[in-house]
């Protein structure tokens, strides 16, 4: 919780032990009397005592999570009961200096790879702990199948009537596109009409308001990608040597999904498959970047 939140907490809290008296009201949530009175008073309370405290006056525990990144780190950590340098441990790829940072604010965002590791490590949604939508908790299925799924929502639509398409821009949520449409997404930009696009898919990682989403078609990407795995590509995400991007070639009536590679003044397009035919292309001034990928799920 944030610090406004905290208080406001404290104010529901002393109601209610206005009503029912302190030690009734200890009893009843299970906080021992001296950790009401302690947090009452403004100390640092465990992190266990403040969620029995919410919901026992029916207040979301989590109420003021979803507003920084590093906060929900930090809620869903000490939550799950434990230290810095446990959570390193768990994740096995992101260190105690890192999540520390990541907590306070002084890095405002984690890649694609680290923030499935630190959900699954943490075991709460990805989604929630990237974009603050959605369930904090995992749901039914395990969560390694949910760090794979890209929930989506349907665009209402009207057959006929008197009645208009709901615009489902949400924040956190992108358009799922055909390959064709991926190359007019460029060409036209912010113009685009969003009820153009019958899915709309909660996007988990950072990414601008341009992006967008692919489902890979064949092999050539294999064994990294796979045929009707979803794509996430921001447009405004650096294409950088070794980024894996989406392409407009010269002449093409659809977008193209390669490796970028740079040597130099050249620049190549590459299948990460090896046993693709004619798996390097040059590019020279032939072909647009459309995007970057900065995250890829497999649709249950």
């Amino acid at each position: 919780m944030t610090q406004p939140d905290l208080e406001i907490l404290r104010v529901a809290v002393r109601e209610q032990i206005e009503k029912e008296g302190l030690r009734p009201f200890s009893e009843r949530t299970g906080v021992p009397l001296g950790r009401v009175r302690g947090f009452l008073d403004g100390r640092d309370s465990p992190f266990s005592s403040i969620r029995q405290l919410a919901e026992a006056v029916g207040i979301d525990w989590y109420i003021g999570a979803t507003g920084l990144f590093g906060e929900r780190i930090r809620v869903a950590r000490e939550e799950a009961g434990l230290s810095v340098a446990a959570l390193s441990r768990r994740t096995g790829n992101i260190t105690a200096s890192a999540i520390s940072q990541l907590e306070s604010g002084q890095s405002k965002g984690a890649k694609p790879d680290k923030l499935v590791a630190l959900s699954k490590a943490l075991g709460v949604e990805v989604v929630w702990l990237a974009t603050g939508e959605g369930p904090m908790k995992k749901g039914p299925r395990s969560v390694d199948q949910l760090n794979e799924t890209a929930h989506f929502m349907k665009d209402a639509r009207a057959e006929d009537g008197n009645t208009e398409p709901v615009d489902v821009r949400r924040p956190g949520r992108v358009p799922l596109l055909s390959w064709v449409q991926a190359g007019e997404w460029t060409s036209v930009e912010s113009a685009f009409e969003a009820h153009q696009s019958d899915e709309w898919v909660l996007c988990p990682v950072p990414h601008s308001e341009k992006t967008f989403v692919l489902r890979v078609r064949g092999a050539s990407m294999e064994p990294e990608y796979h045929d009707g795995d979803w794509i996430f590509i921001d447009p405004e995400g650096a294409s950088e040597n070794g980024s894996h991007v989406v392409v407009m070639l010269d002449n093409a009536n659809e977008a193209t999904f390669k490796k970028l590679v740079l040597e130099g003044d050249e620049k190549f397009l590459e299948a990460l498959n090896p046993d693709w035919p004619d798996r390097v292309i040059r590019i020279n001034g032939n072909a647009s970047i459309l995007g970057v990928v900065v995250f890829s799920g497999k649709p249950r």
